[in-house]
């Protein structure tokens, strides 16, 4: 039976594709395809993208690296998941309608953002001239009077832009949905060089809450102090794993009473070790953890909770009001200098240069973005 993303392609494009999955270095597993297969819709519910930027994320790696696939990150496509994977990754990227079907609202030139949206895990994604995207995941950016695409002075590069959607995202949703972070609280993040991370501090530090940020890269506590982070752990090891009784005496030497917010983006089942015991009274832990091996945290029963604690989990993109609120917020906070670039958006590579970007991304290298610009 067809998929419903099933379509007969006409025409051809440039994309990096896998062909070798699990090969290394990377470079030897994503090879550009200057005459790849150009798809056409596959009914009049969906867009075709042309794509300016690609924002990269771990779960990329995953996917090159052939690991096994979890149905919930099929996002709206979780009913017709498969194993297979698609030649063509990515999940997240910015660009303009270059078709449009009749029943999506949309029209030829707009501008939006795909994040999530099921390319690169239930068809071919976006490290490609073109991506498709159904509608109910296509997501318009703010218009061209409020917003400027462009290199020229005042305006704000598609690559820019591409470094937002998914880790702005997430760091809003766990900060203000599965948690209620409010102004002035204090908030702890853990793995906080990640892009993820980056933009957790930065969106606490925009409603002047204390951030206490963790790294295990001494070398990467001047540039968290940079985006506003104020007290940074540096996360030891012990016997070959993370030293959390050691990290959990340096966060209460900070905050003796606890945070009220915890993210914990390495490790979704390290909540009852480390989040509680970091965890201020009524304060709330959340297990995002997409930097370790899991998708998910191990088995608990609620009697693992507190009861003077909360535990939220972030889950997707479900809540479209709030994501278009957020994509609005952060779209027009870069535009009007609240967020810096240089503060999130690490390194920009060509589309061609993927492999070199996934390198750079699996040797712990970055503390921010990283983004493919495709001419």
């Amino acid at each position: 039976m067809p998929h419903s993303w099933s379509n007969i392609p006409s025409g051809s494009m440039r994309a990096v594709t896998v062909v070798s999955p699990g090969a290394h270095p990377p470079s030897s597993c994503l090879v550009l395809d200057p005459s790849y297969l150009k798809p056409t819709l596959p009914s009049d519910d969906w867009l075709l993208v042309r794509v300016r930027a690609v924002g990269l994320n771990r779960t990329d790696l995953r996917q090159r690296n052939n690991e096994p696939a979890n149905p919930a990150s099929f996002g709206p496509f979780t009913s017709e998941f498969h194993n297979d994977k698609p030649a063509v990754l990515g999940e997240e990227c910015v660009g303009e309608v270059d078709i449009a079907g009749s029943n999506t609202g949309f029209e030829k030139g707009e501008r939006v953002i795909g994040v999530f949206y099921g390319g690169g895990k239930a068809y071919d994604g976006c490290y490609a001239e073109y991506t498709l995207i159904r509608k109910d995941v296509c997501h318009r950016l703010p218009a061209p009077d409020k917003l400027s695409i462009g290199e020229g002075s005042g305006q704000t590069p598609w690559t820019t832009l591409a470094s937002f959607p998914c880790s702005g995202w997430t760091a809003w949703a766990s900060l203000f949905q599965s948690a209620t972070t409010l102004p002035g609280s204090t908030v702890l993040i853990r793995g906080s060089t990640s892009s993820v991370g980056v933009w957790a501090v930065l969106l606490a530090k925009a409603r002047d809450c204390t951030v206490i940020a963790t790294t295990r890269q001494a070398s990467k506590v001047a540039k968290l102090k940079t985006i506003g982070a104020d007290h940074v752990v540096v996360e030891g090891s012990k016997d070959g794993a993370p030293d959390v009784q050691a990290m959990i005496r340096d966060v209460l030497s900070f905050v003796p009473k606890g945070a009220e917010t915890v993210i914990d983006l390495v490790d979704p089942s390290s909540f009852a070790s480390f989040g509680f015991k970091v965890c201020a009274n009524y304060g709330t832990v959340v297990p995002t953890g997409i930097l370790g091996t899991g998708y998910a945290p191990a088995p608990f029963t609620p009697p693992m909770i507190p009861s003077t604690k909360r535990l939220g989990f972030h889950g997707g993109f479900a809540v479209t009001d709030q994501l278009n609120e957020c994509f609005t917020d952060l779209a027009l906070g870069i535009s009007h200098g609240k967020y810096k670039a240089e503060h999130f958006l690490e390194m920009v590579f060509e589309l061609e240069e993927a492999g070199r970007a996934h390198e750079i991304m699996e040797r712990n290298e970055l503390c921010g973005k990283a983004v493919l610009r495709v001419s």
